[in-house]
């Protein structure tokens, strides 16, 4: 599985917000699927090169599903986030609302 650096892992962890983390995964489906395609596609070269013509097809259709899946992805990415950010800064709003108000207690 993928991984962010250290400290953005830890940031993730400890400050993330629901919508913050469905972008995130997301993200890492995207890059998933994207790395399926190849792997299926290598994997039909080698089919065609070792003369196990046999599993093509399978291979096939298992190369079509995870394009179909990435190609989802990447028209449904843009609407994702559109319905995602006003809830990110809602969330980023009462965090900094939150923090004001501890502030202004302490004065």
């Amino acid at each position: 599985m993928l991984s962010s650096p250290k400290s953005i892992a830890e940031d993730m962890e400890n400050k993330a917000t629901g919508p913050e983390w469905e972008l995130k995964y997301t993200e890492q489906d995207a890059i998933i699927e994207n790395a399926e395609v190849v792997g299926y596609n290598m994997l039909i070269q080698w089919a065609i090169k070792v003369n196990v013509d046999n599993v093509i097809p399978s291979l096939m259709q298992n190369l079509k599903e995870e394009e179909d899946m990435r190609m989802w992805l990447r028209a449904n990415t843009p609407k994702l986030f559109a319905e995602s950010w006003p809830k990110i800064e809602e969330e980023a709003d009462a965090t900094a609302l939150r923090i004001e108000g501890k502030e202004n207690r302490r004065k």
